[in-house]
């Protein structure tokens, strides 16, 4: 195909293929190169990307399945077209109408206790130690699951509905996301998750941002931050952030989505105001209270992103840098520096592998310091 009419079919096509397009780094032609094979893997990959209606052939392909099967083979077939074109994520919809095992009610005992046992340790320590529980899709807008999925709606015995009344009869300070956003439903005109989108609109995530200054300030260490203030507020039709992440995977060739968002713009504090240092462990939705939390300059806030994955640090007064998350982590330099820690759960991944992992290195870390301190004993 002639090189300017492939390039008029992708511009059409909108150019790339959200989470399928690789960028191939450019390998020059020299005998090393040619020889070592470097040269013609890097051909083939340029290829593969570029050949003439790649890009629109999947689009339309995918626009077929969308219309006529109501289904998506994108991002590996995890995308469930619900009714009215709600998009879930499949792990959401399985956890939300129970088609996974659940947790047993040893090990939902034992994810309590473990979460009790490292407060406490915090606490001795003069820090606050916060568990965040992050809203479901599934579990805020059931209605629109295809019915096939949850035939008799949502169960009961979920790993929320086990854990949660654990967490309060241990007096675990929780900040329970899925119910304040469920206790936000019939009250806007704007839907609490975007249509094409698996992350919590804005006004879930204030909602439950606020809740968590309200309980950081109740500190018995002297723990505060400033209370948000909204600047501005207002529902357009254009999208920000994630707010289509899961429409923008499917790649349609149509993607004619119109929904309404409620964007909420916070003020930001005077920068003579002192800030706390929190740090949160957690896993996407995260980055949502997060954004609030920096937007308003209330804090100097770390993100160890799934604990493991990398640490991101936004200073109050500065701007977001990220580091890799090493084998051997100083787990008190990490956490201990800190004078609020927040460990996030999403309703779904109540006792998922960051929070084991998190939970397992603290009690390993308390558990030596404990060892390493001396007993004083009184001799009679």
């Amino acid at each position: 195909m002639p090189l300017f009419l492939q390039c008029t079919v992708d511009r059409v096509a909108n150019v790339s293929l959200a989470g399928m397009t690789t960028n191939t780094p450019r390998v020059s032609f020299d005998g090393e190169t040619w020889w070592s094979g470097a040269f013609q893997h890097y051909v083939e990959s340029w290829y593969r990307e570029n050949f003439g209606f790649r890009r629109p052939a999947l689009r339309l392909y995918n626009q077929v399945l969308f219309d006529v099967f109501r289904a998506s083979s994108m991002y590996d077939s995890s995308i469930v077209i619900g009714k009215h074109n709600e998009l879930y994520e499949w792990s959401y919809v399985r956890d939300a109408c129970g088609l996974h095992s659940s947790m047993t009610q040893l090990e939902a005992d034992q994810l309590a206790a473990n979460l009790k046992a490292v407060q406490l340790q915090f606490e001795q320590a003069g820090k606050d130690f916060i568990v965040l529980i992050t809203p479901s899709k599934a579990v805020t807008i059931p209605e629109n699951i295809p019915d096939r999925l949850c035939p008799n709606g949502l169960p009961s015995d979920t790993n929320y509905f086990r854990v949660v009344p654990l967490l309060e009869k241990k007096s675990i300070r929780l900040i329970d996301g899925q119910a304040i956003t469920l206790a936000q439903t019939g009250l806007s005109s704007v839907p609490l998750f975007p249509l094409g989108g698996t992350h919590w609109g804005d006004l879930a995530d204030y909602k439950v941002t606020d809740a968590l200054v309200a309980e950081i300030n109740r500190s018995r260490f002297g723990h505060t931050l400033p209370l948000l203030k909204i600047r501005t507020q207002r529902v357009d039709t254009e999208p920000r952030g994630n707010e289509t992440d899961l429409l923008e995977l499917l790649n349609l060739a149509r993607p004619n989505y119109t929904s309404a968002y409620l964007h909420i713009d916070l003020e930001p504090t005077p920068a003579s105001r002192s800030a706390e240092s929190l740090t949160f462990v957690g896993g996407s939705f995260t980055r949502g209270v997060v954004a609030f939390l920096v937007s308003a300059r209330a804090a100097d806030v770390s993100l160890f992103y799934y604990y493991i994955l990398s640490k991101e640090v936004w200073p109050r007064a500065g701007v977001r840098v990220e580091y890799p998350v090493g084998a051997n982590r100083d787990f008190g330099a990490d956490f201990l520096s800190s004078d609020v820690v927040v460990l996030e759960m999403n309703v779904a991944t109540i006792g998922g592998n960051h929070v084991r992992s998190f939970l397992d290195d603290a009690l390993l870390y308390f558990s030596h310091i404990k060892a390493q301190t001396p007993t004083i004993s009184t001799q009679r």
